[in-house]
């Protein structure tokens, strides 16, 4: 009765293709990064047009990763630090590896847990001491963790079922905020939320870079898809156009939810479930807010399983490629679970105390009277936007590394058409996003109107700074370290071939 779907011809790939770079880079980011957004740009349409800008870069540097992905297409996997490895140095490939191992994951993994713990607490309507805060995120923080841990190692298949479930839980209120926020703003008054809600200055326009690459991060590896797909031509149109819709859709959607609230998908779906108007002490408006903030609560704790997973994954894997250490253990997945497990919630313990501990803006400190619930997130969300940055620096030098490929030869490609002018277009546009992502963070102060600038002390701005550079410090120290572990205990033919060729980076199969 039905024709049998033909999985190799152009339409089909077209299409799995253009649905794989929606289901990677419209996620969580634009729940936990739009009001994140507006609180540093101080402009809901400098916020807007950000969307649409680093859209476009994005396209446009997707081009010279089609052609650095075609270096993986006969073998290996198609992750930054193996690009790296071919195009630059396994040195400098091993020192990625350790970043993604020490700072990439655990910043994920922080935030989504610290925002799990955030929004149940204001589900429940806590109202803590900052002891009790730190207290609570530390205890139910280290259960979060080791129940990511248990999923993947010993309910690797349900584990699997809730990130498939978990990807229809986040797009169900996505959709509906989405068309919401247009109709709220059409059927209301003095709605219309497009204008600056504090005094901005020419460096706020730079404050979101950080926030938006954290919806767009992940877009490369969707390049090395190609290895798999028969009809290699639709591999760059499926995907540039995939890259260009959800562009527009972030655009579209950060509109809606200026329109429709304050900038958060949470703003929006009070509204909707409260059936109008918010009223602060009606019954509607609490029982909307706590099934909003259920609602996220729950998205937040999939993604803690989701970014185990990725975690576990992403270093047995690099351990295959021979850019990472591990013992001689029978079970790496294992091994790697546990390892990288406890390096991230001593990341994220380590954030949280600081946050709790230390003097910021109003807040003094561990003798305040009250804390915000969401206080413990203050360097966390910092430090996530900073490791988007950070690896977008990486994606920078293999842009490079690909152009300087095109004199030297040293990889022998098929050259992918528009290379030269899509790779300096998004060489300097990644630059230019790498700098200034990295500063206003550095340097708060830059974002601030005159009459709200204190100092570079009082405004977090030298804590994040000792924490940024404690961390980068770390890394080349780990990295030092496992340098001289590969002397002392070498692989099997060296740095050539995969340690197992039949090695296993997750439990999907057993």
């Amino acid at each position: 009765m039905f024709k049998k779907v033909d999985k190799n011809s152009k339409c089909y790939e077209f299409w799995s293709l253009f649905l794989l770079i929606i289901g990677i880079c419209v996620g969580s980011g634009i729940y936990l990064k739009n009001k994140e957004l507006i609180e540093q740009t101080k402009n809901p349409l400098i916020s807007v047009i950000l969307w649409l800008v680093i859209g476009f870069i994005c396209v446009i540097s997707f081009v010279t990763f089609i052609e650095i992905a075609r270096s993986t297409i006969d073998g290996g996997n198609g992750t930054t630090s193996n690009w790296s490895r071919i195009f630059i140095s396994r040195k400098v490939a091993s020192l990625y590896s350790i970043f993604y191992i020490f700072i990439y994951m655990p910043s994920y993994q922080a935030i989504f847990v610290a925002a799990t713990i955030t929004y149940f607490l204001e589900m429940v309507g806590a109202k803590l001491l900052p002891y009790q805060l730190l207290l609570i995120f530390l205890i139910i923080g280290v259960s979060l963790y080791i129940m990511g841990v248990i999923l993947n190692l010993k309910a690797s298949k349900f584990s699997k079922s809730l990130q498939l479930w978990s990807l229809l839980i986040r797009y169900i209120p996505l959709i509906v905020a989405f068309f919401a926020g247009f109709i709220l703003a059409i059927f209301s008054k003095n709605n219309w939320n497009l204008n600056s809600t504090g005094d901005a200055t020419t460096w706020n326009m730079f404050a979101g870079f950080g926030a938006i690459l954290f919806s767009f991060d992940g877009y490369t590896f969707a390049a090395n898809k190609q290895k798999n797909i028969k009809n290699k031509e639709v591999v760059g149109k499926a995907i540039i156009m995939g890259l260009i819709f959800i562009s527009i859709f972030y655009f579209l959607m950060a509109i809606s939810l200026f329109m429709g609230g304050d900038g958060s998908i949470q703003s929006v779906l009070i509204r909707v479930i409260s059936l109008g108007e918010p009223k602060k002490d009606s019954v509607a408006t609490k029982v909307a807010t706590v099934i909003t903030l259920g609602i996220m609560t729950t998205i937040y704790l999939l993604n803690v399983n989701m970014f185990t997973h990725f975690g576990i994954t992403s270093m047995v894997s690099d351990h295959n490629m021979k850019l990472v250490y591990m013992p001689n253990v029978k079970n790496k997945i294992k091994f790697a679970a546990i390892f990288q497990s406890t390096v991230s919630y001593l990341f994220f313990a380590a954030l949280v105390i600081c946050a709790v501990l230390v003097s910021n803006g109003d807040y003094q400190g561990i003798t305040s009277k009250t804390a915000n619930n969401s206080l413990a997130m203050t360097y966390i969300g910092q430090m996530a936007s900073v490791a988007v940055v950070l690896q977008f620096w990486l994606l920078t030098s293999l842009i490079v590394a690909a152009m300087v490929n095109r004199f030297t030869k040293k990889i022998d490609l098929e050259k992918q058409k528009g290379f030269w002018p899509c790779s300096i277009i998004s060489l300097i546009a990644f630059t230019i996003v790498d700098i200034f992502g990295l500063l206003v963070f550095l340097v708060p102060d830059l974002i601030k109107s005159r009459e709200l600038k204190t100092n570079w002390v009082e405004s977090g701005g030298l804590v994040f700074t000792m924490i940024f550079i404690t961390s980068i410090l770390f890394v080349v120290i780990m990295w030092l370290v496992q340098e001289k572990i590969f002397k002392i205990k070498p692989f099997k033919n060296s740095f050539e071939d995969l340690v197992d060729k039949n090695m296993k980076v997750n439990n999907w199969e057993n």
